[in-house]
């Protein structure tokens, strides 16, 4: 038995005894989609779905009926139900969502203070419902950014410039060294943040690849609409490319197993200069410097780009005889393409589940994430030994040094390490679970996009537990059948 507290604008706050078990809430709660639900005041409306629902049942969003709060006496009929439920504001569900995040974490052995570490590292991403649904509403794949179509012109240049000598006009970035301090020259500064031609400035003295006639540009179709992929066959070009558009010229290091890497925010001064013609033109008596400018930094995606350098060595650095390819349904030789391919739905889907949920993280839920997507692409099914294996995990837990497992513990201490290396493990044998029980459900845009967002929505906690393939498993199906009627939802 559990006393909820019913807090009412008009009727105040009583508490009343409450026995049930989920799949008398579930019940239940499909009953409230009946005739007269429209005639309960909508206040109450919600103290109930509060009472009902205190925690995350898997799959239980196919349930909810209506997608925002109304005013009390307002009328409320929804004929059918929608995507997005009006729990997420209860902090009641916040904190026995947190609840269950630690009980899984105690049971993985982490003490207190490894607890607060990863429940901090493993925070369930927010969202905006509504504007995920407007974005649905329209349709997948997304349509393009903005910013495409400049690269498309670029594309179309290069083609009879050649990449290097396209891009070289277009981006100041690629016309200094990379060396220290690069970042504070002045000279620098002028043309990365002021747009001044290079060709007046005397540190302008070019960056030095070994192979610019490599260099290949295309537009990548994902998920989250198209996105500009330079690429490069040659390391020493990739780490220099990353260094200039990335690290603004400064020397940093890459770790070996980095191939790819989506950069957001990369200031366009083509983009600029044509937005300012076009204000002055609107304008005409207007000083941009005092007006426009100040019109144009209220939207980075007026002026700012995103773009993907993909590299050509081994994916996370693994060779194919690490994997045991040799006489599977993938040949040795074929591991190149499949690495390329790997890594560019890798970056692909950061950058779809950033447009769809508006975050790109740099944890290990969003590489799970990510690397599903990309190992599901270039074998069909999903790889556990291939995962763990690029992480550095395919002895956990033993940890083999030079793995990409340490590029995303960021401070944690030690203990919290060795515990996030147990969820990442149990992790991924859940996932293995989930992608065996949906095996070739996932392909296209439409199969793609729910199995994208039921792994989503989940921390990696939660994805670790003895439940998890039947949570992801509950909340695709949640997506799969609301998704079909996202045209039709109200938003």
């Amino acid at each position: 038995m559990i006393w909820y507290y019913l807090r009412d604008s008009k009727y105040g706050v009583f508490a009343y005894p409450f026995v049930f078990s989920r799949e008398l809430i579930a019940r239940f709660f499909v009953g409230f989609n009946m005739p007269h639900w429209h005639e309960i005041d909508p206040l109450w409306k919600t103290s109930i779905l509060t009472a009902l629902f205190p925690f995350e049942i898997p799959g239980a969003d196919a349930f909810f009926p209506f997608t925002k709060r109304f005013p009390v006496g307002s009328p409320c009929r929804v004929d059918r139900p929608c995507l997005f439920s009006p729990l997420r504001e209860v902090p009641l569900n916040h904190s026995l969502r947190t609840q269950s995040r630690v009980q899984i974490l105690t049971a993985f052995g982490a003490s207190d203070a490894v607890v607060a570490e990863l429940t901090a590292y493993n925070q369930p991403p927010q969202w905006d419902d509504q504007a995920l649904a407007r974005i649905l509403h329209v349709g997948l794949p997304l349509a393009s950014e903005p910013f495409v179509a400049v690269w498309q012109e670029w594309l179309d240049q290069s083609r009879d410039q050649g990449v290097w000598a396209t891009l070289c006009k277009y981006l100041p970035q690629l016309a200094f060294p990379i060396a220290p301090g690069m970042s504070q020259d002045p000279d620098y500064r002028a043309a990365t943040l002021r747009g001044q031609p290079v060709a007046e400035l005397a540190a302008a003295k070019g960056l030095i690849l070994r192979r610019p006639e490599s260099l290949t540009l295309h537009l990548h179709q994902g998920l989250g609409g198209a996105v500009p992929v330079l690429s490069t066959s040659d390391r020493h070009d990739f780490t220099c490319l990353v260094q200039a558009l990335a690290k603004r010229n400064e020397p940093k290091s890459l770790p070996d197993s980095m191939g790819a890497t989506m950069i957001s925010g990369l200031a366009n001064w083509a983009r600029i200069k044509r937005f300012r013609n076009n204000w002055e033109v609107r304008h005409p008596e207007g000083d941009f410097a005092e007006q426009g400018m100040a019109e144009m930094v209220r939207d980075k995606a007026q002026y700012c780009d995103r773009l993907i350098i993909l590299g050509d060595s081994p994916y996370s650095n693994v060779s194919a005889g690490e994997l045991n390819l040799g006489g599977g349904a993938l040949r040795e030789e074929d591991w190149p393409a499949h690495s390329r391919l790997i890594r560019l739905e890798h970056e692909a889907t950061h950058y779809a589940v950033l447009r769809l949920l508006g975050f790109m993280r740099t944890n290990l839920h969003d590489e799970l994430l990510a690397d599903y997507m990309g190992i599901c692409a270039a074998a069909g099914t999903f790889q556990p030994s291939w995962f763990l294996t690029f992480l550095g995990l395919e002895q956990a837990p033993v940890y083999r040094e030079g793995g990409r497992f340490q590029n995303y513990c960021g401070d944690l201490s030690p203990a919290a390490r060795t515990v996030l290396a147990a969820l990442v493990v149990a992790a991924t044998e859940q996932v293995a679970r989930f992608d065996r029980a949906e095996n070739g459900l996932w392909d296209g845009s439409f199969g793609r996009a729910t199995t994208l967002l039921a792994m989503a929505v989940h921390s990696l906690e939660e994805i670790a537990a003895a439940d998890g393939a039947a949570r992801l498993t509950a909340k695709k199906k949640a997506f799969d059948g609301l998704l079909r009627e996202a045209a039709a939802c109200p938003v």
